[in-house]
């Protein structure tokens, strides 16, 4: 049997409220970001390996200002 993995996101969190800012500021480029570091992660705390840790690295520090 196999399952599939579910990253759940606590309406009350910060992650979630970036992310709805940046939706409804229209702003893809944050959208995306969130998303591929927000994926990241998820690969992380199950134990998988990053694709690329340079990207994942890099968005982090992008948005960290």
């Amino acid at each position: 049997m196999k399952a599939d993995r579910v990253l759940e996101l606590n309406a009350d969190s910060a992650p979630f409220a970036a992310l709805k800012k940046a939706l409804e500021a229209g702003d893809k480029d944050t959208l995306s970001k969130y998303a591929k570091l927000l994926y990241g992660q998820a690969l992380l705390l199950a134990g998988l390996p990053l694709e690329d840790p340079a990207e994942y690295a890099q968005l982090v520090c992008s948005l960290m200002v």
